[in-house]
């Protein structure tokens, strides 16, 4: 069982943790794959925060650091939002200049 709202509730909590920090934006997508391709530009690091499937206990915290190179590592899986991770990274790789990580 995952929940689809566990992303927008982080965030939430980043944007109330991070107000102040005018060098850290935070956005929330709908549930397309690749809404988030141009709401960054010139960015340092990107991070996605998602419930996953896992065979781990519910809770768990999965941490993946890729760099675009390494794109090939990130596992094939069917998404929630019509495109996983892999293939939304890759498509934006095609449109858009990513950030180092």
């Amino acid at each position: 069982m995952v929940d689809d709202q566990f992303g927008w509730l982080v965030i939430e909590q980043l944007q109330t943790a991070l107000k102040e920090r005018a060098d850290i934006r935070t956005i929330c997508c709908d549930h397309s794959g690749v809404d988030w391709i141009h709401q960054y530009q010139a960015v340092d690091h990107l991070i996605f925060v998602d419930a996953v499937k896992s065979d781990a206990e519910p809770g768990t915290l999965h941490q993946l650091t890729i760099k675009p190179t390494e794109l090939n590592t990130l596992p094939t899986t069917h998404s929630s939002h019509g495109i996983g991770l892999r293939k939304g990274i890759a498509l934006a790789a095609a449109v858009v200049e990513l950030p180092a990580e």
